[in-house]
């Protein structure tokens, strides 16, 4: 069966995705990245057993911190991997 999720689909839900990001409600946000982990559970992309391997991340306050990346930023990196997979 041929998928009807192109890489055109993909790049605009990325953009529309990252305007959520900057502008949206933390529902909405939150909705976003719901939204995404289905196209990847529907694209056999998501196999999660526990938790997703969310990773470190360092920035910078005054002095150098750490976080641990958020669901949605994970998404959207699985979402990016998936654009450059498609030709």
């Amino acid at each position: 069966m041929e998928s009807i999720i192109t890489k055109e689909h993909l790049l605009i839900t990325l953009d529309n995705i990252k305007k959520v990001r900057k502008s949206g409600t933390a529902i909405e946000i939150t909705r976003a990245g719901a939204f995404l982990e289905g196209i990847l559970y529907s694209l056999d992309k998501l196999h999660p057993k526990g938790n997703f391997p969310y990773k470190t991340i360092e920035y910078i306050e005054g002095k150098i911190k750490t976080r641990e990346q958020t669901y949605v930023e994970y998404m959207v990196e699985r979402i990016e991997e998936l654009i450059e997979e498609i030709e």
